[in-house]
């Protein structure tokens, strides 16, 4: 039997995992891209109001992206391929109801799949002619043009940036270069200061002692007073006597019997005065 020639055309594939949606809904989406063209998935995609549409369409270009990085295969010469969605895992839960029941509740995940393909030379050939009377392929060319614009600037101003920085990075090192030799200069003069310093704390120091001296010698030497406690003592006893006398004329002058005892009394206090005074007499 004669061998059947299959033609191997580069294929391209994006997977995205563990989609918070179910596969019931996704497949609904999945199944409307199938066998197209990319541009016209795309389009279809744009229009479609289903939810999971953002999903897939961004899986869609993804795959388009590595179409193009890896294989240099262009946009207008990709179809989808294949096109499935796979059930992820089941997180279960539960909302309580009524008589202390609960219902159970589902959450699935799933995991989409899309794989592009270059398409035939004929359907390639086809479809450049009827974009040349549509116009598409005129529109499509200027995007290419801006999208190629927006990354040449983007890429230049990157590098502008990255000039600047290693400028910067270049003027610090000088900078720490001029600082690193400036240092012994400075530990010189800060070694000449502190020598300063300590040869001026040791001059007040020996001044004070100096002053301390002179005024241990300025300052008079304080005599003894001489003691004065006999004198003092009759001093006392002499106040004592008045102070009495005064309380007993103040409390008796008012009396003829007080005056007589007032008397008296001063008759027997001059009798004790002579009396000491000769004995001092006698003594000395």
């Amino acid at each position: 039997m004669a061998k059947t020639s299959i033609e191997e055309r580069p294929t391209t594939r994006a997977v995205v995992r563990y989609i918070g949606r179910s596969p019931y809904k996704v497949r609904h989406v999945v199944a409307l891209i199938r066998g197209k063209d990319v541009e016209e998935a795309q389009n279809i995609l744009l229009l479609c109001e289903r939810g999971a549409t953002e999903e897939v369409g961004k899986l869609l270009n993804s795959a388009v992206a590595n179409a193009e990085h890896n294989q240099q295969i262009p946009l207008e010469e990709l179809r989808v391929k294949e096109a499935f969605v796979d059930e992820g895992p089941t997180a279960k839960r539960f909302r309580p109801r009524a008589r202390g029941r609960g219902n159970r509740i589902l959450k699935r995940s799933s995991h989409i799949t899309i794989i592009l393909e270059r398409m035939e030379e004929t359907a390639i050939a086809t479809k450049a002619a009827k974009d040349s009377t549509s116009g598409a392929a005129g529109a499509r060319e200027q995007r290419r043009r801006r999208a190629e614009a927006s990354k040449a600037a983007a890429k230049a101003k990157q590098e502008a940036l990255d000039a600047e920085i290693d400028e910067t990075a270049l003027l610090e090192g000088e900078e720490v270069e001029v600082d690193s030799d400036k240092p012994a200069k400075k530990a010189s003069k800060k070694s000449a200061d502190e020598a300063k310093e300590t040869s001026g704390e040791d001059k007040p120091k020996k001044k004070t002692a100096a002053k301390k001296d002179s005024d241990t010698d300025s300052k008079p030497v304080a005599k003894k007073a001489p003691a004065k406690k006999k004198t003092e003592v009759v001093d006392d006893d002499a106040s004592s006597e008045r102070a009495s006398a005064a309380s007993d004329e103040t409390s008796g002058s008012s009396s003829p019997e007080g005056r007589e005892a007032a008397s008296e009394e001063e008759t027997s206090s001059a009798s004790k005065k002579k009396t000491k005074k000769s004995k001092e007499e006698g003594a000395e």
